[in-house]
This record gives C-alpha cells, sequence and structure tokens, in this order.
C-alpha cells in the first residue's frame, strides 16, 4: 500500500469511525478504528513518518477526519496539529468533544499518541 492509498483509506476509516460513533454503533466505531490505526502504520512507516499525509488531511471537508489527521499529528507538527484541533472544539457533538480532550491530555503530557 503506497502513502497515498493508506491517507485514502485513513480519511475513510476516520469518517466511518466518527459517524458511527455520532450515531452511537460502537461495533462499526471499533471496526472503523481498527482500520484507520491499520491505514496510520502505512503512514508512519513513511520516511517523514506520514507528516505530508496527515497535514494534507487537515483541510479534509469532514471534521472527523481533520480530528483524527490532527491528533496523529501532535508529535510531528505540534503547531498544526493544535491548530486544527482548537478550531475544531467548537464542532457538534462528539468532534468538539474530542478535539477538547485530545488538547487537554497532549497538554497534559498524558496521550501517547501512536
Amino acid at each position: 500500500m503506497t502513502q497515498e492509498v493508506a491517507g485514502d483509506a485513513y480519511a475513510r476509516a476516520a469518517a466511518m469511525q466518527g459517524a458511527a460513533t455520532d450515531r452511537g454503533d460502537h461495533e462499526e466505531a471499533n471496526t472503523a478504528h481498527d482500520a484507520l490505526i491499520r491505514a496510520l502504520a502505512v503512514i508512519r512507516d513513511c520516511s517523514d513518518r506520514g507528516r505530508s499525509a496527515l497535514t494534507g488531511l487537515l483541510e479534509h471537508a469532514d471534521p472527523h477526519v481533520r480530528c483524527w489527521a490532527a491528533t496523529h499529528l501532535l508529535p510531528l507538527d505540534e503547531e498544526a496539529a493544535t491548530r486544527t484541533l482548537g478550531a475544531l472544539r467548537s464542532e457538534p457533538p462528539f468532534v468538539g468533544f474530542n478535539a477538547e480532550m485530545v488538547l487537554r491530555e497532549w497538554k497534559a503530557g498524558r496521550l501517547k499518541v501512536p
């Protein structure tokens, strides 16, 4: 799988995970999360550890994709990631909450990002 293909798979899985979470479908959310982590592993194997792929996803139309990408970008580009997460805090229903919690835990040093 190439970085571009992995980026597309990552975006699809992030969008599916977010939509399933919004609906309260924990089984589909968990399945989508597993796919997201598999795509992230491929992205992380790239020479820039996925920085370019994740940065590109910060402009995705789906706020769930932007939230996941910003979360996974934190160790590589904290400024861009925190800016995106900060902007997402006003998104309903779970995206804003997730963005707020990611920022809080990252700043407290308790969040370990794969």
